[in-house]
């Protein structure tokens, strides 16, 4: 038993789900385990929620799409929802670094306070722990009995007793306190042979950064820094640190790696200060392009670092740079990422002669295994965000704020799943049938799994037939082509699904500048999946003849019976100069990507040369055209693109929906079922990130209808004006053989998108 605190108790809550920390970790943390059934308590020392994204801090979420470099990478579940509710009523544009982002701090809190499971306390700082011993814990020597909580606002000394906690504080001050083993710093090359790692294991970690914001006063303001801000009189004095953007800013004041970010944050929060004002005065006085800001004035300067690293606490498996890299699909996989392993120099802003951030991207996306998100020493404890079990520099992936978020469900889900049957994290993530229900379970509420799919044996859906009113093809979606041709000096490559039968060409729009006529090989290879570009022998290699000054599709003969899947499309690059261009389009086709091979980018194992993925669409087309987007790919299990399209898109020949002329999807059971609920899942369009307004491809207006008889259609749910992503719309049980989802408007797209219907009995 822990020593007994001096801490005298006025009052005490018991919850089968402690979450500390509310930051997009804890909220999505707790959310989820209320959902499923806990009841939960959700502690937060400060007086808002969002952690680095609230106000009091104003750090823009970021994830898995690495700064859009990954396509259709985004997270969904809590966290989307949550995003698509802020751009649907928060009018301003996407969230930036320092800018205010109204309304965020109270859309967290109304998302909370929603539901009824989950109790919110705000400035409640957990202080102490009360844990027992366990002798045959089956590995573990501790359980948690009670947290200990000042609420500082109430003057309330709390005692809360779960039967699981969640910590998401970030620091890991619960885990800490009640002994679990963590680790801060960096640890050495030869630990986890990490050749990002240092030689020697040191205490070296990410810094913290502050916020600004400035304001156009609309007429000349002069500014005068005081004589402790730190100064940047020369351009050179920030190298590498890109300050035109005057309006707020940068994540890279950045201070305090190489001193203790916990014990030293009172100093961190000073030198960050006198690092802002020092960066203004720059901006304002020294910079060439001081004539910018001369109308510019701050009107606000964050005083809450946003920490980057502290402790990250072990669990049964730790995360490695190799995991990150080889792209390891772990058996208990909950969560995925995508963020670069991104590394700073430790003394962040102070050390100008080095470039603020070192991160080359990943090869593909990576999962996290459940096995990182509990402690392997506390027997109920589980973690969820920066504090997760993970080597520092696969840290510098996992780390960010959305990236957090699923885990922080993932470790939700667990936890009431634990709780509910009174096990451990452990025994979840060992046992085959729980494991598989957690899993399930996070799909079912459109978290992504990567390689998993919907294998629900209660889904009605997933046994029926699914028609459509229309579907649109490849060709249809394919963009025009913009600019200049992109040279075939390096390896370019472009993935498509090919919806199965015989290709029998492909053909590309080149372009040949020179005055002679250059044959060009173009490689036919299948893919795992849209963004694996990995080397494997053709299909075909067909050569064709490119004119001399024409711009023109070129036609490779194919010829193979091919079954549905992922393909793409390679030329090899030339080490002498080349005429030939490929030409492209900002635009980008669903379900494809364009990638060139980088050869001065380090790849796995620090060999040189990774796949880059490129932003629009390198043009082609298919002989015949293929026709990715059909009904069918509704019962796919699938919420993206990823080996398939996964989506049904409706003809845009068909015209916008309208109630006039509305596109439908019918599913047809084969005989006549009990139907209790429908869940329906609309793109959200995770190839962007979501900025102002509600996204145009989530349906806008829908109607559900049954039918027993087979002849008579009746409406059993409507909704008008949806700009959410996940649906569930209510209706008293029915009898039916067919359901119909009637598609009225979009609120802006020229066709219809849906990623998934499922159907449950009462």
């Amino acid at each position: 038993m822990a020593e007994p605190t001096t801490l005298t108790i006025t009052h005490e809550h018991a919850c089968d789900v402690l979450v500390v920390g509310g930051g997009l970790a804890g909220i999505c943390a707790a959310i989820a385990a209320a959902r499923h059934g806990a009841q939960v308590a959700l502690v937060q020392d400060r007086p808002v929620l969002g952690g680095n994204s609230s106000s009091e801090i104003r750090v823009a979420p970021v994830g898995a799409e690495d700064g859009r470099y990954f396509r259709n990478a985004r997270e969904t579940g809590i966290v989307e929802e949550l995003l698509l509710e802020a751009r649907a009523r928060i009018q301003g544009g996407a969230q930036i670094n320092g800018e205010p982002y109204p309304m965020w701090d109270l859309i967290l809190k109304e998302k909370v306070e929603a539901e009824p499971n989950l109790r919110l306390f705000l400035n409640c700082r957990a202080v102490d722990v009360e844990t027992e011993a366990l002798e045959d814990g089956a590995g573990y020597t501790t359980r948690i009995q009670a947290v200990l909580a000042i609420q500082t606002s109430t003057e309330k000394n709390w005692r809360f007793v779960p039967k699981v906690v969640v910590d998401a504080s970030g620091d890991g001050g619960v885990a800490f306190r009640a002994g679990a083993p963590y680790r801060m710093g960096r640890e050495s090359r030869r630990e986890f042979g990490e050749w990002r790692a240092p030689d020697e294991p040191d205490q070296e970690k990410l810094g913290s950064s502050m916020m600004f914001s400035a304001r156009d006063a609309g007429r000349p303001v002069p500014f005068t820094p005081p004589p402790w801000a730190h100064r940047f009189p020369t351009e050179e004095s920030l190298a590498f640190r890109g300050h035109r953007r005057i309006e707020s800013g940068y994540w890279w004041i950045e201070w305090g790696g190489h001193v203790d970010t916990i014990g030293d944050n009172e100093e961190i929060r000073d030198e960050l200060t006198k690092a802002i004002l020092g960066v203004w005065d720059h901006i304002k006085n020294h910079c060439v392009h001081k004539e910018e800001a001369a109308n510019y004035y701050l009107d606000w300067v964050g005083q809450i670092p946003g920490k980057r690293e502290s402790r990250r606490f072990e669990g049964d498996h730790v995360l490695t740079q190799q995991d990150l890299e080889a792209r390891v699909l772990f058996p208990d996989r909950v969560a995925y990422g995508g963020w670069a392993m991104d590394l700073h120099p430790s003394r962040g802003i102070l050390e100008s002669s080095q470039r603020p951030a070192d991160k080359p991207h990943l090869p593909g996306l990576y999962s996290i295994p459940l096995r990182a998100l509990y402690s392997r020493t506390v027997a109920n404890l589980l973690f969820a965000g920066r504090n997760a079990s993970a080597s520092h520099v696969a840290f510098g992936s996992t780390r960010v704020q959305k990236t957090g978020a699923v885990m922080g469900q993932a470790a939700g889900t667990a936890a009431a799943m634990c709780a509910a049957a009174g096990t451990t994290p452990h025994a979840l993530a060992m046992g085959v049938a729980s494991l598989s229900t957690l899993q399930q379970t996070l799909l079912r509420d459109d978290c992504y799994l990567i390689d998993l799919q919907n294998e629900d044996a209660a889904d009605l859906a997933r046994t029926a037939t699914v028609t459509a009113s229309s579907e649109a093809t490849l060709a249809q979606l394919l963009p025009a082509a913009e600019g200049a041709p992109l040279p075939l000096n390096v390896s370019r490559a472009q993935s498509f699904v090919w919806s199965g039968g015989q290709l029998q060409a492909i053909e590309l729009l080149l372009e040949n500048k020179g005055s002679e006529p250059v044959p060009v090989q173009l490689l036919l290879k299948r893919a795992r999946r849209l963004q694996d570009f990995e080397p494997c022998t053709p299909l075909a290699s067909p050569t064709a003849e490119v004119s001399a000054g024409e711009r023109t599709w070129v036609r490779f003969p194919i010829a193979l019976d091919l079954p549905a899947g992922c393909y793409f499309v390679e030329t090899e690059g030339s080490d002498t100069p080349v005429q030939v261009g490929w030409l492209h389009a900002r635009a980008e086709t669903p379900a494809t990507q364009a990638a060139y091979w980088n050869a001065q980018s380090p790849g796995a194992g620090g060999a040189p040369g990774i796949w880059q993925m490129q932003r629009g669409t390198l043009l082609f087309r298919t002989s015949p055209t293929s026709r990715p987007y059909g009904p069918a790919n509704i019962l796919s299990g699938v919420t993206r693109p990823e080996a398939a399209a996964n989506v049904w898109i409706s003809d845009p020949d068909a015209g916008a929906p309208s109630p006039e002329r509305p596109q439908w999807l019918e599913l047809d059971f084969g005989r006549a079922v009990e139907l209790g609920h429908v869940q329906l899942t609309f793109d959200s369009d995770l190839d962007h990130e979501p900025g102002d307004g509600v996204v145009p491809t989530l349906a806008r207006d829908y109607r559900v209808l049954a039918n027993e008889d087979g002849t008579t259609w009746h409406e059993i749910a409507a909704e008008q004006g949806n700009y959410r992503r996940l649906r569930h719309p209510q209706f008293p049980p029915v009898r039916t053989r067919k359901l119909r989802l009637e598609i009225q408007a979009t609120n802006g797209a020229p066709v219809a998108r849906i990623v998934e219907v499922r159907a449950y009995g009462m």
